[in-house]
């Protein structure tokens, strides 16, 4: 049962009226009925540039939906004539952040309500978290973000499908310009939260690390001010992380013995240590250091609400933690095993990735690698040095074959003029199956910002 009641509706502020004398129907709710699930309630959002109540008739063909979320005109009321349930509203956006609102509040009462930001690792900890919760709590009961709906309409529309039997919610709440984390945090209102990293991303706005730590840290301060509010995990051994205060609500996670926890890598995962407590989780599904770490941080948090998994060594080694295609995953492609991780990039996930893959890969040697390369996008002004320092660093490692692809690409070769160049992975993708086969190839780094779509590369057959 969802916990979308009349009586929450008659509390947000931009509430206006029910339209007819039916009952309210919001299991699940669409916002765009090009997208439609078969959900039940269907919220007509407007921005500057659309609105989607232009599309009524559409939306009232589909079937299930018996529930309309519409700002209030006379205009309007013609909505009437199709016999369905109308929640008037002054403004849609602010009514489902509202409503995501009191919903948290309501929840939080009994049970966690994770929130989790940072420059990078936010969808794999997400992930993580889920999968260890999963060995304590039924993965039904389990609320988390969707896709990449960590913004100001994906989060209250996440909130919005807590149900009654949910028993825990994880809410990744992502930045593009200052004020947004703090927004989301009051919005969302976890009890619980994490932030991964500090690195270069979204620097067109922040400017520099010191911006994006303040805006970061915008979830670390609510669950300090917040009384109903209980932990935060912070990396501390993240630089820049280490500024904030140590409270008592604040748990440490370092690579030294002087946190709340500590951990140690090892070839086979990584050992976790806190207090008296100790676990060593060897799972090679696990790919890089850089996940281990993320691991390390999700079962600080996890284990700090479900004490139990601290005595699941051996469950938590059978997890498969392999997360959805683009996002770090070892395929077999054209006899060469492939690191595609085409989701997102900045210079820090860029570094660690490679990092991660070389140690992975350590027992094929760099002339039977070849390493993708795509933009970094959202860097600002300060782009062209960015990715000149990660083409220096691509040198250094003695990398020998290097394909450097998309608008950013002759920025790369600044610092590595011995990579090729190519403008978009369609022009890339035949070079690729060529090269492999010719230069006796066995493994490939493929890693780039989403707008450049490098997992199409593999699609090309030889």
């Amino acid at each position: 049962m969802s916990l979308i009641k009349k009586s929450l509706i008659e509390k947000c502020k931009s509430f206006v009226k029910f339209g007819n004398n039916k009952p309210i129907n919001f299991e699940s709710i669409c916002t765009d009925n090009r997208k439609y699930k078969k959900e039940s309630a269907f919220i007509f959002l407007e921005g500057p540039n659309f609105d989607s109540y232009n599309f009524l008739d559409d939306v009232v063909k589909l079937e299930n939906i018996e529930t309309l979320v519409c700002r209030w005109s006379e205009e309007r009321e013609s909505i009437y004539s199709y016999d369905k349930q109308v929640v008037w509203v002054r403004d849609t956006l602010k009514f489902i952040q509202e409503l995501g609102h009191l919903i948290a509040e309501e929840f939080k009462k009994k049970h966690p309500l994770i929130g989790i930001t940072g420059s990078n690792g936010k969808t794999t900890n997400k992930e993580y978290l889920k999968k260890l919760i999963s060995l304590v709590v039924e993965e039904e009961k389990i609320i988390s973000t969707l896709g990449n709906l960590n913004n100001h309409i994906g989060v209250p529309l996440t909130l919005m499908r807590i149900k009654e039997e949910t028993k825990i919610a994880i809410i990744e709440m992502g930045s593009n310009n200052f004020g947004e984390i703090k927004f989301l945090s009051e919005m969302a209102s976890p009890n619980y939260a994490m932030i991964t990293s500090i690195g270069e991303a979204h620097l067109e706005n922040f400017i520099n690390l010191e911006g994006v730590l303040k805006e970061k840290r915008a979830l670390y301060d609510f669950i300090n001010s917040s009384e109903e509010s209980k932990n935060v995990v912070l990396n501390f051994s993240d630089c820049y992380l280490k500024k904030l205060d140590v409270t008592e609500k604040v748990l440490t996670l370092n690579d030294q013995l002087n946190g709340f926890a500590n951990y140690s890598l090892t070839d086979e995962g990584l050992d976790i240590l806190s207090g008296n407590k100790k676990i060593s989780i060897k799972n090679k599904s696990i790919v890089g250091d850089h996940n281990k770490y993320n691991l390390a941080q999700c079962f600080i948090l996890a284990s700090k609400i479900y004490p139990a998994l601290w005595n699941m060594e051996d469950e938590i080694n059978k997890i498969s933690f392999d997360i959805e295609l683009n996002r770090g995953t070892f395929l077999e492609w054209n006899n060469a095993k492939v690191y595609l991780d085409a989701y997102n990039a900045n210079p820090a996930s860029m570094k660690a990735s490679i990092a991660g893959y070389q140690k992975d890969t350590s027992a094929i040697k760099n002339d039977n690698k070849l390493f993708i390369l795509g933009d970094m996008n959202e860097l600002g002004e300060n782009s062209e040095k960015y990715h000149q320092e990660i083409a220096e660093y691509v040198k250094n490692l003695g990398l020998k074959n290097v394909f450097f692809v998309g608008q950013f690409a002759m920025h790369y070769k600044v610092g590595f003029e011995q990579g090729n160049v190519f403008e978009s992975a369609q022009q890339c993708a035949p070079e690729v199956v060529k090269f492999v086969r010719e230069n006796g190839i066995k493994s490939v780094f493929i890693k780039g910002s989403r707008s450049l779509q490098l997992e199409s590369i593999l699609d090309i057959k030889s």
